[in-house]
């Protein structure tokens, strides 16, 4: 306790420390574009991690057929009736927000990234096979505000200190 007052007891973390912290690390405190999707997944032969008997353009003919079958309320049920994604029959076909840091294909990032909500994509090929894409809710790219993330920087900040602190005292 004593060496511990000996060290830490004059360390201070002034305001211009947290906000000069804020602003240059501003990155850490933003939280990028997402977009809540869901898909459905129709594989062929040629698709990797799915076993179809579909050749590349049955596959395409079948999703095809399911954009007709969509309306507002049913994607859920068809991605459970026909997405080749075995994940589906729990998720309901949802992938949850996805943002373009996530490692998905980039073609089905593209796609997705180019819808407007609530819009239903055409067929989008990748590796896997064809995917429709319906885009649910955009959350726009948003930076946290320094209200909110003052007290956390401030512990870094006093972190920071005592471990210099510390490592001077010892020596």
């Amino acid at each position: 306790k004593v060496v511990e007052m000996l060290m830490f007891q004059n360390l201070e973390v002034k305001n211009i420390d947290v906000e000069d912290y804020y602003y240059q690390n501003q990155e850490i405190f933003t939280s990028p574009e997402s977009l809540n999707i869901s898909h459905i997944l129709i594989c062929h032969e040629e698709s990797e991690r799915c076993v179809s008997n579909l050749t590349k353009t049955e596959a395409k003919a079948k999703a095809d057929m399911i954009i007709g079958l969509i309306d507002d309320d049913n994607f859920g049920d068809l991605a459970i009736e026909y997405s080749n994604e075995p994940a589906a029959q729990v998720t309901l076909g949802n992938l949850g927000w996805v943002n373009r840091d996530i490692p998905f294909d980039q073609t089905f990032l593209n796609a997705s990234f180019a819808l407007k909500e609530e819009e239903v994509s055409k067929p989008v090929e990748t590796v896997f096979g064809y995917h429709i894409i319906k885009l649910f809710e955009i959350r726009p790219k948003e930076i946290i505000g320094l209200d909110v993330v003052y007290d956390s920087i401030e512990q870094t900040l006093i972190s920071d200190l005592q471990s210099v602190a510390y490592l001077t005292y010892m020596d």
